[in-house]
């Protein structure tokens, strides 16, 4: 009798310490983020043409106004990214604008997926270089999201060129669908498109972004701090129908940096780890406890 007892208490104590593996686990893969699969420098395309000048410095590649053509031979395997078929790809180009001097024509962010045998699917998502015209000077992020197609074999993350605008391709990055850009390496999102031309309805009914950046990149930076301090108005006297005005203090700027959401969240996820091993603890001890009184009962029969 004791045994059956002692076996019964070793299976509700494993039964326990499982249900409470599941749900940690559980918790775990809930807070997981989309993540970068893989990234090239600009420079690591493959064109042959002399107008393109690659910058070892930066890893760029600079690409002139006259230039026509697609930024190539960014590959890698759909294995190599644990992508497979259905899935939603966001590809990112990061790209400096230098100049324009004529607004027909588009970048567009043009993957290519090679299904074997010579048969090939192009998907693009279009921004028309008149848009760039508030960006002049500036490096932005330009997203597409697009689907894996069936029997894919190798990926291809394109850039497509129209003459007519001066720029520098720095990086390509590909993500899960997911992945918010918004503020890598310091630059900003003009959009997220998929192609509407060829319509990858697959990815306008799937593709999802995070509410807040996900910041998977380690040379990633968050905005600076605003540390410029208020100025202090001169102390000077003045008519009383006028101080309602003046006495003014001015208003500090209380927005939580990136970086301090992302600590908010690590603390969050910390203090619910914490939370569920009492909780597996607890259920432990109870189980036990229950067994021993049990088993009390039975041996004082």
């Amino acid at each position: 009798m004791k045994k059956k007892f002692v076996t019964a208490a070793s299976l509700l104590i494993a039964v326990c310490i499982l249900l409470t593996g599941n749900i940690q686990g559980a918790y775990i893969y809930a807070e997981e983020s989309p993540e970068i699969l893989k990234t090239f420098l600009g420079s690591e395309a493959q064109n042959p043409e002399d107008m393109l000048k690659r910058s070892e410095e930066t890893g760029s590649i600079s690409i002139p106004e006259e230039f026509q053509g697609h930024i190539w031979g960014f590959y890698t395997l759909p294995s190599d990214i644990g992508a497979e078929a259905d899935d939603v790809l966001k590809i990112a180009l990061i790209v400096k604008i230098n100049s324009i001097g004529q607004e027909d024509g588009l970048l567009k962010v043009n993957p290519l997926f090679d299904l074997g045998d010579g048969v090939f699917t192009e998907y693009g998502a279009d921004f028309p270089i008149a848009e760039f015209q508030d960006y002049m000077g500036e490096t932005v992020i330009l997203v597409g999201a697009f689907t894996v197609p069936e029997e894919c074999e190798r990926i291809e993350a394109r850039m497509w060129h129209s003459a007519g605008i001066d720029v520098e391709l720095l990086e390509v990055v590909i993500a899960e669908n997911g992945y918010n850009f918004e503020g890598y390496k310091g630059f900003s999102v003009v959009e997220e498109r998929y192609d509407t031309v060829n319509y990858d309805s697959n990815a306008e009914e799937n593709m999802f972004t995070e509410e807040d950046p996900s910041w998977k990149d380690p040379n990633a930076s968050p905005e600076p701090e605003n540390t410029d301090e208020p100025t202090e108005a001169p102390q000077t006297e003045i008519p009383e129908t006028q101080g309602a005005e003046q006495d003014q203090e001015p208003v500090e700027n209380n927005t939580p940096t990136a970086s301090a959401e992302k600590n908010v969240t690590e603390s969050d996820n910390d203090g619910g780890t914490v939370l569920w091993i009492i909780i597996g603890v607890v259920l432990i001890a109870a189980a036990a406890v229950v067994v021993f009184v049990i088993w009390k009962k039975r041996k004082s029969k």
